[in-house]
């Protein structure tokens, strides 16, 4: 019996590793093209995507492992049953709880995995992912300035480049306006210019051209010429933009500290629905494979009724993920609907439970009318 449990314990862990990197293989690609397409935007070195391409993949997996569980266990059952194991099994006096229950403990297992990443990890991967994109978005570089046009740079810089080399970078035709915080704002105007990168932020070295600068007391204009001048565009630390984080970025201590006060305001809605999402939303994960189990192991086995379970397994699934996220979203428009939130899976997760324990006589009968 250990043996048999272990084989199929296997072939599902097999199935479910393959379909995961399938999958998310085929979702990376998808997002690191558009990171691709970012760092190429900017004209920055392609060596940046190589980090974010890293901690993508633990939120990727994550989000499809409640899925391919699914799938995974559908096929399978789905496989022993056309090679008639099932019915071997069940022959050997097998109940339907007992072929479950190697599929059954994995998923419980990779659910309490889900749940306790959740906690910080993997908020703490999205965030520094989504860091990275911020980063990628605001650097700058001389060959990442636009020609032609106003190019808008934190601080409060703004640079025209009438303009710019392939070869080198340098530009001509230069327009710069800078507008810091306790600096006198002034404006530029160069023959030609190239941007250096430094440790504090980009500068911009000027030749052959003036500075405009306005007295705010006098309103008078001075105007500076000069042969070769340095100008700080911003700088990365103090012009740094912040960013607020979303709810999907914050550790479960971090959205307890936004719930534990309650107000009317969507804000708190939305941090209480992720907070409570991060705990049941991995319990779906079991409640998908527990239901498909328990639809594919009743009945006749024969042809015409397998097919007809395996597609009334999907779409009860289909089903169960379309109230799951509505729960969800509900949430946010109404937090005392909160309760339906766990109310649903536990229930769901209750019947099935009774019904493996049973193998109740009239849910065999309904399945065999419905498929």
């Amino acid at each position: 019996m250990k043996r048999l449990s272990l084989y199929i314990a296997l072939q599902y862990l097999m199935l479910t590793f393959f379909v995961t990197l399938t999958v998310t293989a085929a979702v990376w690609v998808s997002q690191i093209l558009r990171f691709f397409q970012m760092v190429v935007a900017k004209a920055q070195n392609l060596s940046l995507i190589l980090k974010p391409a890293i901690l993508m993949i633990p939120d990727l997996v994550s989000l499809v492992l409640p899925i391919t569980l699914f799938i995974s266990a559908l096929f399978l059952m789905n496989k022993l049953t056309n090679d008639r194991e099932i019915i071997i099994l069940k022959s050997s006096g097998w109940s339907n709880l007992q072929i479950a229950s190697p599929i059954l403990g994995i998923v419980i297992g990779i659910v309490i995995i889900l749940q306790t990443a959740g906690y910080s990890y993997l908020p703490g991967t999205f965030r520094s992912l989504k860091d990275i994109e911020k980063d990628i978005r605001n650097n700058i570089s001389g060959i990442a300035l636009t020609e032609g046009s106003f190019n808008m740079l934190p601080g409060g810089a703004t640079v025209y480049i009438r303009k710019k080399s392939k070869t080198d970078g340098s530009m001509k035709g230069i327009f710069v306006h800078v507008a810091q915080e306790n600096r006198k704002p002034f404006m530029a105007t160069a023959e030609r210019g190239t941007v250096i990168d430094t440790p504090s932020g980009p500068n911009i070295i000027l030749y052959n051209g003036a500075r405009h600068e306005r007295d705010p007391v006098t309103g008078k204009i001075s105007v500076f010429y000069f042969d070769q001048a340095t100008r700080e565009l911003f700088n990365k630390k103090s012009d740094k933009p912040k960013r607020s984080y979303k709810p999907h970025e914050m550790s479960m201590p971090e959205l307890w500290e936004v719930i534990k006060t309650p107000t009317d305001s969507l804000y708190y809605r939305a941090h209480l629905s992720e907070f409570h999402q991060r705990i049941i939303g991995p319990v779906y994960a079991l409640v998908y494979v527990m239901v498909t189990m328990l639809i594919l192991l009743s009945g006749d086995f024969n042809r015409r009724a397998g097919s007809g379970r395996v597609v009334l397994a999907v779409v009860s699934s289909l089903i169960m993920l379309a109230i799951s996220m509505g729960l969800q979203n509900l949430i946010k428009t109404n937090s005392s609907f909160l309760f339906l939130m766990y109310l649903f899976p536990i229930t769901i997760l209750a019947l099935a439970t009774y019904a493996f324990a049973t193998e109740n006589k009239k849910f065999v009968d309904f399945l065999g009318r419905v498929s």
